[in-house]
């Protein structure tokens, strides 16, 4: 059971690392596209699920403005 228990903890803790890593890698795509991120599109991207986060990776390219990237509905 501890060991079931374990195994679920570290599991979880790699998902959640994962899922930051690539919230920091979209903010640094994005800073680099668009210039230094502001409050409202730092808190906009970390209150995102891991499929919006993607679903912006992908759109960065074709984006006019960081505001028409992120105003985007959630799919």
């Amino acid at each position: 059971m501890l060991t079931e228990r374990t195994e679920t903890w570290t599991e979880r803790w790699v998902q959640e690392g994962m899922e930051k890593g690539q919230v920091v890698l979209l903010q640094r795509q994005l800073g680099k596209r668009f210039g230094p991120l502001p409050e409202w599109a730092v808190q906009r991207i970390e209150q995102a699920g891991v499929e919006q986060i993607g679903e912006w990776a992908e759109a960065i390219f074709d984006a006019r403005s960081l505001e028409a990237l992120l105003e985007q509905d959630d799919a």
